[in-house]
């Protein structure tokens, strides 16, 4: 529902602002360069008049300019005319709207009339609710909403109840002229009302990544719309695809591209929308030592050619035998055609490096202690002819020579088995573990079967309630060709939020043990956004009222996917803050979009 039904435009600092106010207290302020309409009272019926306050002072109703597809909150002022009651006010004698009722206005001009109860009418019209699926009339319906009476000038509103007809949607009730959305207003005239579900047939909106290549997960998304119906166009990156992001999305129905969160109206037919996929730029590393200083890095994007650099290094009695990655080994000078990573993930080669020994055979034997602190190394070299030297081990011209060197390492545990992940997630400012958050994975496996590389990339949810640190196994894949992990991100309805500068890796090579330090950033409450998408606006409302009203929907794990999340919750109880989501609390957001509150988290409890 993001960005549906937006109600207020943005007000920008460095715009010129104007101003206006009428007696009953409220401000609108206008943008400058905005296209404004004017709500007009109109008191000119014969007999019209507005009473004098307490003070014995009569209110003056101005009129209002406001931005154009915008609200106000119509005026508490009340008029008078003498043998009616007032009702209401209409601008097209069909709606009615009472006092302080939120009013929309478009991108024209408004007239507001009052709207009458004649005080000795006694004459009732009846309004009929009336249900009627494949051409039977649904007698049950009459009990759900049952008919009313009611005299000419009075305003009721339309029912909320809903009426299940298989491949269809109700939206709202018509009277077979007018569409009304639930819970509108409308005036009752000389004479009775009838109103029908107003049913919408269903249609599928289909999202799919074609024969694209490299996709991690899900691989189609299908939703059913009723035909109308306003929608909002799925993130683009809602599939994950190695080397590739998504830049929009192409309707395949109407021929137009369509950015992510975009507004979109469900034609009458099935729609289908696949990615459209733009290469990722990427910096590929080829170290040639341990010292990054020294890294050579050339950038290419995916599927494109680039070519290996020389190495600039040299090692005395070592000779520069290619750049490895993984099992692939290539020369200098030769062409590498970037295939893309999985998310998250660069691509780096490393100096392979072997001895220059002019053909002649070296044997090494070593043996390794492990210690908490260090690594003591003992290595005996048995060289036929000549002395070796290398970073960790000097030999001297004799047949045999034996050196100890000690090395800083990461402890190693003994507590985790062989070919496993150990993801170990913190709270980045208290540094202590944390067990409120949904930590999210990917794998990409790799086997080469007949010939051809066969691959896998399933996604990790990790609920850290149950348990921190998270060990997952890779046992039943480490004869694999390629088994990777990788931490992705966190689910979005977590109080947290992931960066990757705020996440390392170590391996244990020796035990095959990798170790994932992750620290997330606890996520502020933004108190009204109750979608979570970084705005306080309308969409926030209707998401709240929907939420109350269909909680199986929309509330927390509802069905559908934009359902309120928990941290949405905490977001939307702004009124009388701790006391949970209720209605006042989207009449509270109303309020704040109109400018007549602040939003806080400190409104006190209210008895």
């Amino acid at each position: 529902m993001k960005q549906l039904l937006k109600s207020l435009s943005a007000l920008t600092a460095s715009a010129a602002i104007t101003v206006c106010s009428m007696t009953s207290g409220l401000t609108y302020v206008v943008g400058a360069d905005e296209k404004t309409c004017t709500v007009h009272y109109d008191l000119s019926e014969e007999g019209v008049s507005i009473p004098a306050d307490e003070e014995g002072n009569v209110p003056e109703l101005k009129d209002i300019t406001v931005s154009a597809n915008s609200s106000i909150q119509l005026t508490d002022i009340i008029p008078e005319r003498e043998g009616y009651s007032f009702s209401g006010w209409t601008a097209d004698n069909i709606r009615g709207y009472e006092s302080l009722d939120i009013f929309r206005v478009l991108d024209e001009d408004v007239t507001l009339k009052p709207v009458w109860v004649e005080k000795n009418d006694k004459e009732f019209h009846t309004v009929h609710y009336k249900v009627i699926i494949d051409g039977v009339e649904d007698e049950d319906a009459k009990l759900r909403v049952p008919d009313k009476k009611l005299i000419t000038g009075r305003i009721f509103k339309i029912s909320l109840e809903v009426f299940t007809n298989p491949g269809y949607k109700q939206r709202g009730w018509t009277d077979g002229v007018n569409e009304f959305l639930p819970e509108t207003k409308l005036i009752v005239h000389d004479e009775d009302i009838t109103l029908y579900p107003n049913y919408k047939k269903l249609y599928n909106l289909i999202y799919t990544v074609g024969d694209a290549d490299r996709i991690n997960g899900v691989s189609s998304l299908e939703f059913e719309i009723a035909e109308g119906d306003s929608t909002n166009i799925q993130s683009t990156s809602r599939f994950s695809r190695n080397g590739f992001k998504t830049s929009k999305w192409h309707c395949e129905t109407d021929g137009k591209d369509y950015n992510g969160d975009a507004y979109f109206e469900m034609p009458g037919s099935d729609v289908i929308m696949t990615p459209v996929w733009e290469p990722i730029r990427y910096v590929v590393v080829f170290k040639q030592n341990s010292n990054s200083s020294d890294n050579i890095k050339v950038s290419g994007y995916t599927d494109t050619a680039i070519i290996a650099p020389e190495c600039k290094i040299t090692k005395e009695n070592e000779k520069f035998s290619g750049w490895q990655r993984g099992d692939l080994i290539i020369q200098p000078g030769e062409e590498y055609v970037i295939p893309g990573a999985e998310p998250g993930m660069g691509i780096a080669f490393t100096a392979l490096w072997s001895p220059d020994n002019g053909g002649e055979t070296t044997t090494t034997t070593s043996s390794a202690t492990t210690s908490v602190t260090s690594t003591t190394t003992t290595t005996t070299t048995t060289v036929t002819s000549k002395a070796s030297t290398s970073s960790s081990t000097t030999t001297s011209a004799t047949t045999t020579a034996t050196s100890t060197t000690s090395v800083p390492t990461t402890t190693v545990s003994t507590e985790y088995a062989p070919y496993s992940h150990v993801v170990n997630v913190y709270d980045k400012e208290t540094k202590e573990r944390i067990n409120d958050a949904t930590l999210l994975g990917s794998w990409y496996i790799s086997y080469i079967i007949n010939g051809v590389e066969t691959f896998t990339a399933p996604l990790e949810r990790m609920d850290l309630s149950e348990k921190n640190p998270v060990v997952l196994s890779y046992n039943k894949y480490k004869d694999a060709k390629t088994c990777r992990f990788s931490i992705s991100g966190v689910s979005h309805d977590s109080p947290y939020i992931f960066s990757e500068d705020d996440y390392t890796v170590k391996t244990d090579e020796t035990n095959h043990i990798t170790y994932h330090n992750v620290y997330l950033t606890k996520r502020e409450l933004t108190y009204g956004d109750a979608n979570c998408d970084g705005t306080i606006d309308m969409s926030d409302v209707v998401l709240i009222m929907q939420a109350l009203a269909n909680p199986n929907k929309y509330d927390v794990n509802g069905s559908d996917l934009n359902c309120i999340t928990a941290l949405g919750r905490k977001n939307a109880d702004v009124w009388n803050t701790g006391d949970g989501v209720t209605t006042q609390d989207a009449l509270h957001i109303q309020k704040y979009l109109l400018g007549l509150c602040d939003i806080t988290a400190k409104v006190e409890m209210v008895e």
